[in-house]
């Protein structure tokens, strides 16, 4: 069976996903399968319709591709793009979603100019969304390197039919006997998993991001990064505030803050039953897979030599409390931990943090793994600009780990551009 071949269908428009389908075409003919889809017609009518179902019906996978436009529409207003999910959806295809994480920030001339169109788009990509997992990308590594992780997932949670050469191919009787061991296994299967009207569960999947990018999300690693604050500058003492509080404990925090990573976990639970009682052991390991030795401390949490693992407060100050999810997890849903570890980073280094998932439904505990790189990178800030920044965020309530967060959100986005800018001189 090692030599079957997919046949993967890729549907979307097509003047504004023209690079992004040469992407998944070539990567589709790297893992040697089959593309299939609207390159055979450029364009379409209701005839060629027919044509395409009956191509997806043969297909083994349907893969959805949406940017920002809905495409060439039908006599009743529908785009070509949803008929074919529709049909893709009612035939019962395994479907895999690939959404642009952030339609409205693409360049007008890319996205749908008529408003009517561009409502419809949203209410379709809202529909694909809804009750679906799905796999959102911003540039074509993304896009390419979710597809294939979830193509490969596909594939292994739901084997297709695919297609083999004819050589390949056993006697009639060898291939009756073995359609019937695998209706006999799937049986047994079946009532193994309903076993006590409880169904079981082997399969889960957890993603991470950081905190300052926190809609990119990861099942292998992520990017955490910290600011290594340079004061520059003189302290003003010619203000009507005390000046000494910003000076001896706000400024400090401030600083002390920015060097603080922390990151979010998201746990999806991809299976059709729920996931009852769900619990969860965590650690950390260095690069040669040894654990962190987490001991108490003065009530900071410690991983000697490095990172750092503490919570910081200066009495006027708390850090966001973790928010803990819920017992139980319905099916294709997901929960999130606002992670409880703040690694105070003073330089580079790579950790990789594990977790071992329990629930009453898995029999066998679940672990899953995220290699996390922290960085940190020194930028300069005037002293009076941070001290008028605090204020701010203290009139807006702000002046805590969130604010810190968004601020290192918005400077590494400064930061980015710079180096763009000179890089184009």
């Amino acid at each position: 069976m090692e030599n079957r071949r997919y046949q993967i269908f890729v549907s979307s428009t097509l003047k504004d996903l023209e690079e992004e389908r040469s992407k998944l075409l070539t990567a589709i003919l790297k893992l040697n399968f089959i593309p299939a889809g609207m390159e055979i017609f450029p364009a379409m009518d209701e005839e060629q319709m027919q044509f395409i179902e009956r191509v997806i019906d043969e297909s083994d996978y349907y893969v959805l591709l949406l940017k920002a436009r809905y495409g060439s529409i039908d006599s009743e207003g529908i785009s070509y793009t949803e008929r074919e999910y529709d049909y893709a959806v009612k035939q019962g295809k395994k479907i895999i979603a690939l959404i642009h994480a952030n339609p409205d920030k693409i360049e007008r001339d890319k996205t749908d100019k008529d408003e009517k169109l561009y409502k419809k788009f949203m209410k379709f990509r809202k529909k694909v969304m809804t009750g679906r997992i799905v796999e959102q990308w911003e540039n074509h590594e993304q896009l390419v390197s979710r597809f294939q992780s979830s193509l490969i997932q596909t594939i292994q949670r739901f084997p297709a039919i695919g297609w083999m050469r004819g050589d390949t191919l056993a006697s009639t009787e060898m291939l009756h006997k073995i359609a019937t061991l695998e209706l006999e296994n799937q049986r047994l299967k079946e009532q193994i998993k309903n076993i006590g009207g409880i169904q079981t569960v082997t399969d889960l999947r957890m993603e991470a991001c950081s905190v300052t990018t926190p809609t990119i999300f990861s099942e292998k690693e992520i990017e955490c990064i910290a600011l290594n604050i340079i004061l520059d500058g003189e302290y003003n003492h010619n203000v009507n505030f005390d000046i000494n509080f910003y000076v001896r404990e706000a400024i400090p925090w401030f600083c002390n803050m920015a060097k603080i990573c922390c990151f979010d976990i998201r746990i999806t639970n991809t299976n059709s039953c729920i996931l009852k009682n769900l619990e969860a052991e965590e650690f950390f390991c260095d690069s040669d897979g040894k654990k962190y030795a987490l001991t108490k401390e003065n009530n900071q949490l410690v991983a000697p030599p490095t990172p750092i693992f503490n919570r910081i407060s200066k009495g006027f100050n708390v850090l966001s409390e973790a928010t803990l999810p819920q017992t139980d997890l319905n099916p294709h849903r997901s929960t999130m931990y606002t992670h409880g570890r703040y690694f105070k980073v003073d330089h580079d280094f790579d950790i990789t943090y594990k977790r071992i998932i329990f629930a009453e439904n898995i029999p066998e505990p679940i672990q899953k793994d995220i290699i996390i790189h922290f960085k940190i990178k020194d930028i300069h800030i005037d002293v009076s600009g941070l001290i008028s920044l605090i204020r701010v965020l203290e009139k807006i309530n702000k002046f805590n780990d969130a604010g810190v967060y968004e601020y290192i959100t918005s400077a590494l986005k400064k930061l980015q551009e710079d180096i763009t800018k000179c890089n184009t001189k």
